[in-house]
């Protein structure tokens, strides 16, 4: 009776390890499936690129995704015609809670968050695997502040109306330009008349922080212009 009792006791007690053991198996496999782009990334932010265009020289792309689910969207045909758009919304993530969904009111555009990128899809979801997939990549700019040195240091450019802009490569910060003389007006003049709109150019630059300025993340002092380059598809500014 005793023995009978003990391997009764015996068998209950693996039962119940077994039950523990498959609930906690399946209370990992829980935290894993919910480990996703939407919840563990750092997705909120600005994103950059130059995608591919089949009338132009390429499309500089700017993605700002917002915390409370809105983002805003721009996009300039580099080029002759410069055509610029401008765009602001709603977006989602689906089901897989990796890729995002922007809600335009012209036609809905998929990406996939990676860390530290979004990757633009075509409307399966699918990603793009030709030999210009590398160019759908949008890259996330820092919103750190910007260590200004002695150093050359690469960005874009843009001048309109007499006012100079530059955002630094890799950054999400916008700073005033303060220069003198005409050298720079005639090199960017130079380089953007082959656009009908004042076009951001890559510039590398020596310059100086000198403070706070309004409307701006900063203003900067030109200190030399060390290259200035026409955007194209393959400019690198990271």
């Amino acid at each position: 009776m005793k023995k009978i009792i003990f391997i009764l006791a015996f068998t209950l007690l693996f039962a119940a390890c077994n039950n523990k053991k498959e609930t906690n198996e399946s209370s990992q496999e829980k935290v894993v499936d919910e480990h996703n782009a939407e919840n563990s990334l750092d997705w909120n932010g600005t994103y950059k690129g130059i995608t591919p265009c089949a009338s132009c020289e390429g499309i500089f792309t700017t993605i700002k995704l917002n915390s409370d689910m809105t983002y805003e969207k721009s996009y300039l045909y580099l080029g002759e015609k410069g055509d610029t758009y401008n765009e602001n919304g709603k977006f989602s993530f689906l089901e897989d809670k990796t890729t995002i969904k922007l809600n335009s009111k012209d036609e809905a555009s998929l990406y996939r968050v990676e860390e530290g990128s979004l990757v633009m899809l075509n409307s399966e979801g699918k990603e793009v695997t030709d030999k210009l997939a590398e160019y759908y990549r949008l890259q996330k700019m820092s919103d750190a502040e910007v260590e200004f040195t002695d150093k050359p240091i690469k960005g874009y450019l843009t001048i309109d109306a007499g006012i100079a802009t530059f955002n630094p490569c890799g950054y999400s910060k916008i700073y005033s330009l303060k220069y003198s003389g005409k050298t720079l007006n005639k090199k960017y003049n130079a380089i953007a008349k082959k656009s009908a709109n004042k076009q951001p150019v890559m510039a590398e630059l020596k310059v100086k922080y000198l403070g706070e300025a309004k409307n701006y993340d900063g203003l900067l002092e030109l200190k030399e212009i060390v290259n200035l380059e026409y955007l194209t598809v393959d400019s690198n500014c990271l």
